[in-house]
């Protein structure tokens, strides 16, 4: 019985905890172009095909760094050395929003979390 509930508790939190992920843990996807907002923020383009999509966002082609992210500089300094050496990043999303730059009313993920692979 205790194994049967520590069970059901670990594919529970694994299930809750995954949720966000864009890509797998330890995979990744190109990041194509990289677009700097002078208003600040970085969005990045992106293989849509090569990502799940947690919070049901209109489109997945491009994600969005938001500036006022603790952890925005390290994050696109991430990023940029990905681009640089044609390394692929891990990403993990906190919801979809409407990107200002392009307007409209399709969303995209929201990025929190990014790290590189191969």
């Amino acid at each position: 019985m205790i194994r049967a509930i520590l069970i059901l508790s670990l594919l529970y939190s694994v299930n809750l905890f995954s949720s966000g992920y864009l890509t797998n843990l330890g995979q990744g996807v190109t990041v194509q172009k990289v677009h700097a907002h002078g208003s600040g923020g970085i969005t990045l383009w992106v293989d849509a095909t090569k990502l799940k999509n947690p919070d049901q966002c209109d489109r997945m082609d491009k994600v969005h760094i938001r500036s006022s992210l603790n952890g925005y500089n390290a994050m696109v300094t991430a990023v940029m050395t990905a681009y640089s050496t044609n390394k692929k990043i891990g990403m993990w999303s906190t919801g979809c929003s409407v990107i200002p730059f392009w307007g409209g009313t399709k969303t995209a993920p929201i990025l929190r979390d990014v790290w590189i692979t191969d």
